[in-house]
């Protein structure tokens, strides 16, 4: 499920902001909306930085793929939603390094055959069953990584390019109808929920980002409707 942070003025503050604009009550919609994008914008950055950070990976690798949405507010809708996505990012984001390694596995063949025994002149045959020993060397790619929590290893995947141009890490499934499956890490969605500092330090710049935003749009209206501006 998506993790989404609104961003909205409450009640009784919104009253306040009325009673200021009584003389022009049509410029409400305007400082609104333009207040709390003025506060959205800046609050994405800050946890798209905040993620970056926890995750090991840049800023950029966290903003693309529309990991971190913003929906704006507009005149007719006064609140702004961040969306982050709770799709796990896929391994290849983190540049993890390949290492070919070879592993020796001990294996048995169970193998039968006929034997021959001349008792007193006379033929004998019976079947025998025996084991064969033997081992079996099998090249296997582990891929490292670091994905905020340590140095992590994948071991049995490959590296491969679509026919849509996509490059990833793949793992080989079994008992699914795909063949293969992208090899992916962490959910933003879910790193952002289970940081509460994060989430707690947020939430108050939030708070007081949006207020003085609202406030300085109240002012540049009223001076600019006053003739002051």
């Amino acid at each position: 499920m998506e993790k989404l942070v609104e961003i909205k003025f409450d009640e009784k503050k919104l009253a306040r902001v009325k009673q200021l604009l009584k003389e022009i009550p049509g410029k409400m919609p305007i400082v609104m909306s333009s207040g709390i994008n003025r506060t959205a914008s800046p609050i994405r950055t800050m946890i798209i930085r905040n993620l970056a950070s926890i995750l090991s990976l840049t800023q950029k690798a966290i903003r693309e793929g529309n990991k971190i949405n913003l929906i704006k507010a507009t005149r007719q809708n006064w609140s702004a939603i961040i969306d982050i996505s709770s799709r796990r990012i896929p391994l290849i984001v983190w540049k993890p390094k390949a290492k070919t390694v070879i592993k020796t596995f001990e294996a048995s063949r169970k193998q039968s055959a006929w034997l021959y025994h001349n008792i007193f002149k006379k033929i004998y045959s019976e079947k025998a069953v025996f084991s064969t020993h033997y081992k079996i060397k099998r090249k296997s790619t582990v891929f490292t990584y670091n994905a905020g929590k340590g140095t992590r290893t994948l071991e049995g995947g490959f590296k491969r390019t679509m026919k849509s141009g996509h490059t990833g890490i793949f793992l080989r499934k079994k008992d699914t109808a795909r063949k293969i499956d992208e090899a992916r890490v962490a959910s933003p969605g879910y790193v952002f929920e289970n940081a509460q500092a994060m989430a707690a330090e947020i939430l108050a710049t939030t708070g007081k980002q949006l207020e003085h935003n609202i406030d300085m749009q109240v002012k540049f209206i009223l001076q600019k409707h006053r003739g002051i501006a």
